[in-house]
């Protein structure tokens, strides 16, 4: 991890064009993919969100509590485990 102070930051950004450049790709790629992520979660049902987070990252079943993922999906705790419940029962090959 690099740490480093915004003042420094701002002045490698004025003073070395490759690490201004990099970072613009940088900055481009993450709003990309907020903005995807935005949609697919934003879009469509609570069992549709669901489903969809089984199909793009499955292994977040396994690596982090229902209740931050519930939280993620703008869902309560309960209707997560209810839906979770459900959809394993209809896609058995999702691993708990």
């Amino acid at each position: 991890m690099l740490v480093i102070s915004q003042t420094s930051y701002r002045r490698l950004l004025t003073t070395d064009i490759e690490a201004a450049v990099w970072m613009l790709h940088y900055a481009e790629e993450e709003l990309f993919y907020q903005e995807y992520k935005n949609r697919r979660l934003n879009n469509g049902t609570a069992r549709e969100r669901f489903a969809s987070l089984l199909k793009v990252r499955p292994e977040l079943m396994a690596d982090v509590p229902q209740r931050i993922l519930a939280s993620y999906l703008g869902i309560t705790p309960e209707y997560f485990s209810r839906l979770k419940r459900i959809l394993t029962k209809e896609l058995p090959l999702i691993a708990e």
